[in-house]
């Protein structure tokens, strides 16, 4: 957060969000955070206005933006540096794409053969490391890149058998709809 700040010339209470965004993009590292702040600024995101003289941005927009390969790479082999069980609960829950419901989480912890407290217990670990976003209605991943490097983490045969416990988990729960 103080980097941004800096950066920016602006106080911590006026930078929280955009320095959030750039965390969660970067996922902390601060050469990928230097490099996304010089991408905002070039893609004229991030810009000086000179009637407010200041920094100004549409903290929608920085959200929104694509982070390059690197920092994809640096997603992935964050995820892979994981234990296995949380690689395992990660994948789990990309089958849903970047975010899955509470509700669904605990259908799938009641009839799945893995225990429901190692699921939780997994993407707990997961909110702590930046990967995961949660509140009472939903884990979310904290960018769809990490999503994507989770999904990708299985082979199109895992994918599939994924998707199909997924499936018979949920329908065993009696839940017909995600």
């Amino acid at each position: 957060h103080i980097m941004v700040s800096e950066a920016l010339l602006l106080p911590l209470r006026l930078t929280r969000e955009i320095s959030d965004a750039v965390h969660a993009k970067s996922l902390g590292n601060p050469l990928f955070a230097k490099s996304l702040l010089r991408q905002l600024v070039d893609e004229n995101i991030l810009r000086y206005s000179l009637s407010k003289k200041r920094w100004v941005w549409d903290i929608n927009v920085v959200k929104s933006v694509t982070v390059d390969d690197n920092v994809a790479e640096l997603m992935k082999h964050k995820l892979l540096r994981l234990p296995n069980q949380i690689q395992d609960a990660l994948k789990l829950i990309s089958c849903f794409g970047t975010q899955v419901s509470n509700d669904i989480i605990s259908k799938l912890c009641s009839s799945s053969e893995t225990s429901g407290d190692a699921i939780t217990t997994s993407l707990e670990v997961a909110r702590k490391e930046h990967i995961l976003d949660h509140n009472d209605q939903v884990y979310k991943f904290a960018h769809d890149t990490l999503q994507q490097s989770a999904y990708d983490l299985m082979s199109s045969a895992e994918k599939g058998g994924c998707h199909f416990r997924i499936g018979l988990h949920l329908m065993s729960s009696g839940c017909h709809h995600t």
